[in-house]
């Protein structure tokens, strides 16, 4: 038989489980002020104090942002603006209890687009899922090595 498992992570089901932070909104800004802006979203530890103490830091995420926030070809550009879209209306919440599949939700402590709350309640309304909370924003993976072996153990 197979056996099926699910890994939710940094994500947010919308409705009653709370909404990602709306990226839509802030889509307008001048692109270093909008991958300045991301730094801080994607890990809450990253103020203007932490930039102050770590300018090499925060320059090198911001241009990595910046880069990967680029207009790209037209048809990155289409599939960009579609993924906006259809986060603004997302709600799942409703339908994740008829995910029967072992399931693991992963937050990063510090994350401000996907909140560990969000993770929270989709672990909640999933049956029997486990929530794992690591410490690192958006990045997590990147930023706590026990992410990778913590999701590996689970799916065998």
């Amino acid at each position: 038989t197979i056996t099926s498992f699910s890994v939710i992570v940094a994500s947010s089901s919308g409705g009653a489980g709370g909404d990602s932070y709306p990226i839509h909104e802030i889509g307008k800004l001048p692109a270093g002020q909008l991958a300045s802006t991301m730094v801080s979203l994607m890990d809450s530890r990253c103020d203007e104090e932490w930039r102050s103490r770590h300018p090499d830091e925060f320059r090198a995420l911001a241009e990595l942002l910046q880069r990967s926030l680029a207009p790209g070809t037209p048809e990155q550009q289409i599939g960009s603006r579609r993924q906006l879209e259809a986060r603004m209306g997302h709600d799942t919440y409703d339908r994740l209890p008829r995910i029967t599949c072992p399931t693991l939700a992963c937050a990063g402590r510090y994350d401000q687009i996907a909140p560990t709350k969000n993770l929270q309640a989709i672990s909640d309304q999933i049956p029997d899922a486990e929530l794992a909370v690591f410490d690192g924003g958006h990045r997590f993976l990147q930023q706590d090595q026990r992410a990778c072996e913590v999701i590996s153990r689970f799916l065998t």
